[in-house]
Order: C-alpha cells, then sequence, then structure tokens
C-alpha cells in the first residue's frame, strides 16, 4: 500500500510542478489488456518520457522492462 501512496504523490508533485509554471502537465498512464503497465508518461515537444515511480532504494532493470512496449 505504501508504494501506492508514494506513487500517487510523486504524481501529485509532477503536476503541480507543471501548474505553478502555468502550464498543462501532459501526463499519461498506460496499461494494456497483458498487465504491462508504465506509471507514468510525460509528452514533452513531440518526446515520451516513460517514468517507473518505486519504493526501493536500488530497483533492478526489471523496474523498466515494460517500457519496451513503446
Amino acid at each position: 500500500m505504501s508504494g501506492a501512496i508514494l506513487e500517487s504523490w510523486v504524481v501529485s508533485e509532477i503536476i503541480k510542478s507543471w501548474w505553478h509554471n502555468g502550464k498543462r502537465a501532459p501526463i499519461f498512464y498506460y496499461r494494456d489488456k497483458d498487465a504491462k503497465e508504465i506509471d507514468l508518461l510525460i509528452h514533452q515537444n513531440g518526446t515520451l518520457y516513460p517514468v517507473e515511480i518505486k519504493k526501493s532504494a536500488s530497483p533492478g532493470k526489471e523496474a523498466i522492462h515494460h517500457f519496451e512496449v513503446l
């Protein structure tokens, strides 16, 4: 549960940082029928930046294996 709280907090802070600069946050979430998910996609200047949010001091490479769907 604490991981979900952290994820919500991170996303809200990113949204606030855009709003405080008078801009709309170009963020999205990805999840497909095979349960592959990306916590946050930031679309800026025609580029998608995937973000995986983990509550870990040392996340492994498996944390980003769903990025391949992009």
